[in-house]
């Protein structure tokens, strides 16, 4: 049952009159309290009429109230990319409507084989590391408390990882936020485009080999670079202490689509910030190096 509730000041209130709107099937019905609760049994537009009389006459009010479905309807369901290698994370977006709250979970399924369940969140990531070649089917489940729904299948199709050929660069830097943007807070994710400036990395490079390093650091903590399509890691690039500078040797994974970016992000021991410095001296790339 779907239910409002209207509140009216006492002083005027002599009659309710609430009449079931186009939509609706629903019987008229008349109520004399001070703030009567309806309760709906269809959704969409319902009218609803307030009459406040005195010793003077009365007057009258009419609003249309839309009742919303309350059943889990999905909107939109897909793949950020119809193809991926294996091993790459497939980011899955969809969209839904119903009474809240609403429970978001995907299932991957190859043939009528289901190798992943429960996939969380309306943003959610597929891992296909393990996985085999072959085209799969995902599937949004969308439910509350009063039913649920499933997408239609969204088809995704996994192929052999690539082979990559590395190539070298002389020493370069790439990135260093002293002089380029501001430093790093902590829990926010920056991005940056690998091929900026005149290193040389070229727009098919699909991981940069680097030197990273981590200095004027206000507080203790660490850094992690990752691919810039992609979540964060729980893994870590550079440990730091507050005012040392540390560097570690590190190849980079750069974003499967768009821009062949990397993603820093910084975890402090107290609030704060630090500079990140990037050298590169070499890449990984499919076939042939583009200009």
């Amino acid at each position: 049952m779907l239910t409002s509730r209207i509140a009216v000041g006492w002083l005027f209130l002599a009659s309710l009159g609430i009449l079931a709107g186009p939509e609706s099937a629903e019987a008229a019905t008349t109520s004399h309290l001070q703030s009567p609760t309806v309760t709906f049994s269809t959704f969409g537009l319902h009218t609803v009429t307030l009459t406040a009389c005195r010793w003077i006459g009365c007057t009258s009010k009419t609003v249309n109230i839309t009742v919303l479905n309350p059943n889990p309807t999905i909107q939109s369901a897909s793949s950020e990319v119809l193809t991926a290698e294996v091993g790459q994370m497939v980011r899955l977006s969809g969209a839904g409507t119903g009474k809240p709250p609403l429970a978001y979970s995907w299932s991957v399924f190859l043939g009528v084989n289901v190798v992943a369940a429960g996939i969380p969140g309306s943003a959610a990531w597929w891992d296909t590391r393990g996985l085999a070649p072959g085209l799969y089917t995902i599937i949004l489940h969308l439910s509350n408390d009063v039913g649920n729904a499933d997408s239609l299948p969204v088809p995704v199709a996994l192929i052999p990882a690539q082979p990559l050929d590395f190539y070298t660069l002389a020493p370069c830097r790439i990135l260093d936020t002293r002089e380029t943007s501001a430093p790093l807070s902590g829990g926010i994710a920056s991005t940056y485009d690998a091929t900026l400036g005149t290193c040389g990395v070229p727009a098919n490079a699909r991981a940069i080999v680097v030197n990273v390093t981590a200095v004027n650091a206000t507080a203790a903590g660490s850094m992690v670079l990752f691919p810039g399509n992609y979540p964060t890691p729980s893994t870590t690039s550079v440990n730091f202490s507050a005012g040392q500078a540390r560097a570690e040797f590190a190849v980079v994974m750069l974003a499967t689509t768009g821009t062949p970016s990397f993603a820093a992000e910084v975890s402090l021991a107290s609030p704060g910030t630090v500079d990140l410095i990037v050298d590169v001296s070499g890449y990984f790339a499919v076939g042939p190096v583009e200009p």
